[in-house]
């Protein structure tokens, strides 16, 4: 809502974990102000802390943000804005590395919505834990009376918004104050101090220096600490943020792949919010085109300028490298819903022939390239052609990523 919040005086901190165990670059994970208690309006993060091995005393340190779950930006870096660049000490394994608050731009999170973070270092010394192969992306993992911190993916390679590893536990804490909504009879949680002055609810970000990371390698185990929950929980948002990938394996490639995606009965349905795709072209500029109808694609295969095909998007990415994800960015990419029992039919092509994906034989039995309990993703088809008019090679399985959210209960 539009209600006016005030800081009132009372401050709290949540933990995820200091084990390691893995690392590299950078972490990102999503935090929750929860919304039980009447009369909360959120929280207002002043500053976190981090894990790093790293002693040296001029590590270099960018903290970003944005709304909204780190699963539909992950790849995007215009979707978040620099709330920290700074130098710090570490402090080595174990311990809390701090970010002093007054190079830490407060973000005010409004009670009952999630805003992620992404903590990226200079060097490959940010350390972060891997999780039991049962926790998702997503997962609370700790939490306090007002927040809860998700399980979250590493970020390894030298550049920014690359190479996401997931799940992984970012190591930290987050320092915040609570807000409470002002209103004409207050309803406090507690008995609290005197109230100070009205809290301005505005994000005000600092300028990027434009320092640039150093290259160096960035391998380290990837299976060492295992740390477990010690607050299991349930998820018990409104709406669930996911990802689902196919396999960017490639071994063969064209212009573009038919696939569908399937939303089963008695399930809440879909909205689709972005897909990633593969490409072998790093640096490459290339036209991406995504078309959908409602309905299996297979009845749509004369042509896109029939058939009930509709242009999602038109956009120029930047491919990334073979194996990776090229993202496609998310404000160009406008939300698409599947409802529960639906099927849609989604063409995926650039107008080059630098689309890659994976061949599949029939006898290989596989019902589906990828599936969870909300949608299901078919083999599908190559295209061989730009623009689409009806060359299709069957059993080429779509290599890429399905951002979307779904609504929980």
């Amino acid at each position: 809502g539009n209600n006016d919040v005030s800081l009132s005086g009372l401050t709290g901190g949540v933990t995820t974990s200091y084990a390691g165990g893995n690392g590299g670059r950078g972490a990102m994970f999503d935090v929750f102000a929860k919304g039980e208690m009447p009369g909360f309006g959120g929280i207002v993060v002043t500053s976190i802390d981090f894990h790093t091995d790293s002693t040296s005393d001029d590590i270099g340190v960018r903290v970003y943000t944005c709304q909204g779950s780190f699963m539909n930006h992950a790849y995007d870096s215009k979707a978040w804005k620099l709330v920290a660049d700074t130098k710090v000490t570490g402090r080595g394994a174990f311990k809390k590395t701090g970010i002093v608050e007054s190079v830490f731009d407060q973000v005010y999170i409004p009670a009952e919505q999630v805003q992620a973070f992404y903590v990226s270092l200079d060097r490959p010394n940010l350390l972060y834990s891997d999780v039991p192969e049962t926790v998702v992306v997503r997962k609370v993992w700790s939490q306090s009376e007002d927040v809860e911190v998700t399980v979250g993916a590493g970020l390894g390679y030298s550049m920014e918004f690359t190479g996401l590893q997931e799940p992984r536990l970012w190591n930290g804490s987050i320092r915040y104050s609570v807000a409470d909504i002002v209103t004409t009879a207050p309803t406090p949680r507690f008995t609290r101090g005197p109230t100070p002055p009205p809290f301005s609810a505005v994000v005000v970000t600092s300028n990027p220096t434009g320092r640039t990371p150093t290259a160096s390698p960035t391998s380290r185990p990837t299976k060492a600490v295992i740390v477990t929950p010690t607050v299991p929980s349930q998820i018990t948002w409104p709406v669930v943020y996911r990802s689902l990938a196919t396999t960017f394996a490639g071994g063969n490639g064209s212009f573009g792949n038919l696939f569908n995606l399937i939303a089963p009965s008695g399930k809440g349905g879909i909205t689709v919010t972005n897909l990633d795709l593969h490409t072998d072209h790093p640096g490459k500029d290339l036209q991406v085109e995504v078309w959908t109808r409602n309905g299996p694609f297979e009845e749509g295969t004369q042509s896109v300028q029939c058939c009930g095909w509709t242009l999602l998007v038109r956009t120029t990415v930047v491919g990334v490298a073979r194996h990776e994800p090229t993202s496609i960015p998310s404000n160009e990419f406008p939300p698409v819903n599947v409802q529960p029992g639906e099927t849609r039919g989604f063409l995926v092509t650039f107008d080059t022939d630098d689309m890659r994906y994976t061949n599949y034989e029939e006898n290989e039995d596989l019902q589906y390239a990828a599936n969870d309990d909300l949608v299901q993703i078919t083999v599908g088809a190559g295209v061989s052609e730009y623009p689409f008019r009806g060359r299709i090679v069957p059993n080429r399985m779509w290599n890429g990523r399905v951002f979307y959210r779904s609504p929980i209960g």
